[in-house]
């Protein structure tokens, strides 16, 4: 989901990161994205308005609680 990987991102909660994205700040792959439930991928590029750009460089595999592992990768 988006919101989950933008709070993870950007350092921020999911509620907060929700917001962001309905207000139209936050892109995908450099396109306006509305929707928080988007999925992201392995190459995806993440950005917003104020806070940055980050890629999705690789997906892991689950935890114990089942949740996936990435591995973000910040522009500078």
């Amino acid at each position: 989901r988006l919101d989950a990987v933008a709070a993870s991102g950007f350092s921020m909660s999911r509620s907060k990161a929700q917001e962001l994205i309905s207000s139209g700040r936050v892109q995908l792959n450099h396109r306006e994205t509305l929707k928080a439930d988007a999925p992201v991928a392995q190459g995806d590029v993440v950005s917003a308005r104020g806070l940055g750009k980050f890629e999705v460089a690789e997906v892991g595999g689950l935890s114990k609680k089942g949740r996936t592992a990435l591995l973000l990768r910040r522009y500078l």
